[in-house]
């Protein structure tokens, strides 16, 4: 038939089509690696700006809460004083001057404060000192109930008057861990339940010995947790306080610290309304303390 190549050219011009279609997708192959290696050198050069900005992040965090309450308690301290000052710029005072012990006392009760956001400050500066020559501190026997304790009284100033607490502490042998990150983890876990009472409400707290672990319990009756946050709530950068500036780092700095103690941390809604977090934690010699964890030792 005319037009038609014979098999003696056929096959040679299939073979040209056949090496020029090669020569098309190893150019194409190149190129696209080319691209992937410039890809992945961008993201390398921007992986320690990343996570310089989630050291920082997490260290911002940690630090909220007892700066503010250092800024409270100096503030009492401030009224007191002036107080006092009144008081003593009238010898015979009146019966509007202020009350002398009751300024003393007002300044006597914010040390407690001041001595426990000061001690969580520097257990957190000991760590990122520990972090930065790659080591960590060694883990210790930790009274749960003394440290929930102490966290309670770093809350105080968004406590009182509006949110009753009602702590049952009992008898439970000591934990194999870190007092700063477990610290941590009893902190946020308060103060998401703090933010939840925004018209105020209750708090409790319960711990238990269940087999050869703690249980801590805080439960809230607040609105409780949203039906469809189940799967994402201890995500980082997971928040339902946007509004309210929430970070998203604080539940999932609490998973974190609690599985790096060879424990575990679930969530759920009380049945009578409200949020309910609880904290399994090996008893001392049970479990492993892990290397990791924000905040403290």
């Amino acid at each position: 038939m005319a037009g038609t190549p014979s098999p003696a050219l056929l096959v040679p011009l299939l073979l040209v089509l056949a090496l020029l279609g090669l020569g098309i997708q190893t150019w194409r192959l190149r190129r696209r690696s080319r691209a992937l290696r410039e890809a992945l050198l961008a993201l390398t050069e921007q992986e320690p700006v990343a996570m310089l900005g989630r050291i920082a992040a997490g260290v911002a965090h940690d630090l909220k809460t007892p700066l503010a309450a250092l800024a409270c308690s100096q503030q009492t301290r401030q009224r007191a004083l002036a107080r006092l000052e009144e008081s003593l710029d009238n010898p015979h005072p009146a019966a509007d001057v202020p009350d002398r012990a009751a300024c003393l006392a007002a300044l006597k009760a914010t040390d407690p404060q001041i001595a426990e956001a000061l001690q969580r400050m520097t257990r957190m500066a000991e760590t990122m000192r520990l972090n930065a020559a790659g080591k960590t501190a060694a883990p210790e026997p930790v009274d749960v109930n003394q440290l929930i304790g102490q966290t309670l009284l770093l809350l105080d100033h968004l406590l009182k008057p509006r949110i009753t607490v009602r702590f049952s502490a009992g008898e439970v042998p000591p934990v194999h861990g870190r007092p700063g990150p477990l610290g941590q983890v009893f902190l946020n876990l308060l103060l998401n339940a703090v933010q939840a009472l925004e018209g105020g409400g209750s708090i409790d707290i319960a711990t238990r010995v269940l087999g050869d672990e703690v249980e801590i319990r805080v439960l809230d009756d607040g609105p409780g947790l949203p039906a469809d946050c189940a799967d994402s709530l201890f995500k980082p950068g997971f928040t339902t306080k946007d509004a309210r500036g929430g970070s998203g780092l604080g539940l999932a700095i609490t998973r974190m610290v609690v599985e790096d103690h060879g424990g575990a941390v679930t969530a759920g809604n009380r049945p009578t309304g409200g949020a309910e977090f609880v904290v399994l934690l090996p008893v001392r010699g049970s479990g492993p303390a892990g290397e990791h964890g924000p905040g403290g030792d």
